[in-house]
């Protein structure tokens, strides 16, 4: 559009428009609140357009390439007004190798502010996210966050105001603990992302298993059912029998192959009619959550029961809240 070659030709000395398979990156939205697009363009300070090619810049092979040159990146802000086409700010996106995403942030409405920009940029050990808002008008904010190996995001509106919301998953090692895993909730508060909860998994995943491994030597079922089950499964859990219920959760694990899962003992048998004197639970040294596009993704695992002086294995599966701040944590999940 005519607009934005205007744009384009008032760019800054010394910066080119990064161009894709359709021409120049850009987005248009009213950022001042003046009822006229204006726009966001994607550039890169360069000599020539044949640096500031898309496909070139988001080019993996950059990253390991030794005579590869890291290049300054920028949005530039252009005001549509009476007057003409404005050059209004240049928002700095650092020196980076390697630019493999630039797309608009989806809030609530598609009108009107706040608005954002997300750039990506992968590393060789990691990725950098750094994202551009535009909460009203004149003004902009600017947050980043980094993923490497013992660090992984999930964003996805956990609160349900329409939102995405920002955890970040950052694995460290403690003496006493083994790999903790501290998970820290950033929330858009109105002009940019801020810090706004944090708690931890493997302490709290003991915590858990600790309390249904002694709710189980009590007997005590409700209890039982109640803490660790998701509260729609616990409400459909009490309608039934407690060895039904419990032979949802629990399903015996045959050592070494002698049995069939069918053919040995259940668990509510063994629960309700036998002495049982001990449950143990796995010894949960790391998070053994695995992360997927849709938060944090159950896990099966083995724990052992003392029954009568013999020891029996079982499996559970156990699953973690999308929000792990509100609510149960971690319940188990019934067939």
């Amino acid at each position: 559009m005519d607009a934005v070659k205007v744009a384009i030709a008032r760019l800054p000395q010394g910066k080119v428009p990064v161009t894709g398979k359709k021409g120049p990156l850009f987005f248009l939205h009213d950022i001042d609140a003046d009822d006229t697009d204006d726009i966001l363009l994607l550039a890169v300070g360069a000599d020539g357009p044949d640096k500031a090619a898309f496909g070139q810049l988001s080019d993996f092979r950059r990253l390991f390439d030794p005579e590869g040159e890291d290049i300054s990146f920028s949005v530039e802000v252009f005001l549509r007004k009476s007057e003409g086409i404005i050059h209004a700010k240049s928002i700095d996106g650092g020196s980076r190798r390697v630019c493999s995403e630039f797309a608009e942030f989806l809030f609530p409405t598609t009108h009107g502010l706040p608005y954002g920009l997300t750039l990506l940029f992968p590393a060789i050990d990691g990725k950098e996210h750094l994202w551009v808002f535009f909460p009203s008008p004149g003004k902009h904010s600017v947050f980043s966050f980094r993923e490497k190996a013992d660090v992984k995001a999930y964003i996805r509106d956990i609160d349900g105001n329409g939102i995405p919301d920002l955890l970040l998953f950052e694995d460290v090692f403690e003496d006493s603990t083994g790999y903790e895993t501290y998970i820290t909730w950033f929330r858009w508060d109105g002009s940019n992302f801020r810090k706004h909860r944090s708690t931890n998994i493997v302490r709290n995943l003991r915590k858990f298993f600790d309390t249904a491994g002694d709710l189980l030597l009590l007997r005590n079922w409700k209890r039982f059912l109640d803490f660790t089950l998701a509260v729609r499964d616990a409400e459909t859990a009490r309608k039934k029998d407690a060895a039904a219920a419990l032979d949802e959760i629990f399903k015996f694990s045959p050592v070494h192959g002698v049995l069939d899962p069918g053919e040995g003992p259940s668990f509510s048998m063994e629960m309700l009619k036998k002495n049982v004197t001990e449950v143990v639970f796995p010894d949960v040294l790391e998070n053994p959550f695995p992360l997927g596009p849709g938060g944090p993704e159950s896990f099966l695992f083995t724990f052992r029961v003392a029954v009568d002086g013999e020891y029996l294995f079982f499996t559970a599966r156990l699953g973690m809240n999308p929000n792990p701040f509100s609510g149960k944590m971690f319940y188990f999940l019934p067939d």
